[in-house]
């Protein structure tokens, strides 16, 4: 009997063995993403400049769409194992943001007709996020829709939210952008709606970055072209063009600040070429052409290391992921993981790598399949 044991025993350990080697075989030779979920929305982790994932307390955070609803779920390893957290219903995570700092997790919903922007902190406390109440900081109205909503923090720890707005009484030009800030960092009350755009035919992605000094820089962007605004830390100054090319017909970008630059990057329309652009402290634009003429799937998005001073541009050619990051102020060509995709649409990573680390989440199409099927995915670079 006991040998019997020790032979099943044996069997059983060569078995673990066996499937540990081969599922890091996998990884090292193409490996395919595992499913942490499955959507029915390509908003399932976008729009792009929204922020869906972080690193915190020895863990990897990520929100998400499935389609129906908006969850979260984490996972020391990029594998994301645990049960995800129902956060509250949702079609598309294009209305969610999310800003981790300092271990407080600021969350903003705006949600299209009949929606107020809504705002919640939340702490981590071991594996889960403790939220506070709910807080309605811009009223629903009648006639206005509410998109895409953007948080963050400024240098104070005060949370400023930027979001899309479309007036139905205004048939001409009824898009604009509105950010509004709390005025203080327990967030208790906010400031009016502060409209910081020229209302517009075209839809206004926005979004806001924290500078020194309580100073914010805001971007938004449409299929024409793609302008920006400083508040000086007591008021708006005049918008500047950041340029007019024709941008992809869903106008995505992805921005982060990093020593009190702003970096932007965006592809545009009729050359699917990847463009970088930077506001330095003068307050000047700089454009550079990062790559040329790539079939554009994903747009590209930005991830930031304030420790090295390095930026990191990821998106998606064909099936392949591509990752350029700065040295000596160009973009240089990064180590990839051997990753086998299939109709990749999408991806989203961290804003601050973390010790060399960077998360990234990415869905893949499940073709053919009607309605749409989406697989969520999540791995991570390490040692860029």
């Amino acid at each position: 009997m006991k040998k019997n044991r020790l032979i099943l025993l044996s069997v059983a350990i060569i078995a673990v063995v066996s499937i540990l080697l081969v599922f890091q075989l996998t990884r090292e030779n193409g490996s395919s993403l595992l499913a942490i979920d499955y959507s029915t929305t390509y908003s399932t982790i976008s729009t792009i400049y929204q922020r869906q994932t972080f690193y915190a307390n020895g863990n990897y955070w990520l929100f998400y769409s499935n389609g129906t609803n908006l969850f979260y779920t984490s996972s020391s390893d990029d594998l994301l194992r645990r049960t995800p957290k129902n956060v509250t219903r949702g079609l598309s995570a294009s209305a969610m943001s999310i800003w981790y700092e300092n271990g407080n997790v600021h969350y903003a919903n705006a949600g299209g007709p009949g929606s107020p922007v809504v705002y919640r902190k939340g702490q981590i406390v071991e594996n889960e996020i403790v939220w506070s109440g709910e807080q309605t900081v811009t009223q629903a109205i009648p006639t206005v829709e509410n998109y895409n909503a953007y948080v963050t923090v400024d240098s104070s720890g005060r949370p400023w939210i930027s979001y899309m707005r479309s007036d139905s009484k205004a048939t001409q030009n009824p898009w604009t952008v509105q950010i509004i800030r709390a005025n203080s960092p327990s967030a208790e009350s906010w400031t009016a709606p502060m409209q910081v755009s020229s209302a517009s035919f075209y839809p206004l992605r926005s979004s806001v970055y924290p500078l020194s000094n309580e100073r914010m820089y805001a971007i938004y962007v449409s299929e024409i072209g793609a302008e920006g605004r400083l508040w000086d830390g007591t008021s708006w100054q005049q918008p500047e063009t950041i340029t007019n090319r024709d941008l992809t017909r869903d106008p995505s970008y992805s921005a982060v600040s990093l020593n009190d630059e702003i970096h932007l990057a965006l592809t545009e329309n009729a050359t699917n070429d990847v463009y970088y652009f930077n506001r330095l402290s003068n307050a000047k634009w700089e454009e550079k052409l990062v790559e040329p003429k790539q079939e554009m799937v994903s747009v590209p998005v930005l991830s930031t290391d304030p420790a090295s001073k390095t930026l990191y541009l990821l998106w998606i050619q064909g099936n392949t992921l591509q990752v350029r990051k700065t040295e000596n102020g160009k973009w240089e060509k990064a180590t990839t993981p051997n990753l086998s995709l299939t109709s990749p649409v999408a991806l989203s990573s961290f804003y601050y790598a973390d010790e060399g680390k960077l998360g990234v989440a990415l869905i893949e199409r499940i073709e053919p399949h009607t309605p749409e099927v989406y697989k969520l995915g999540y791995f991570v670079l390490f040692d860029l």
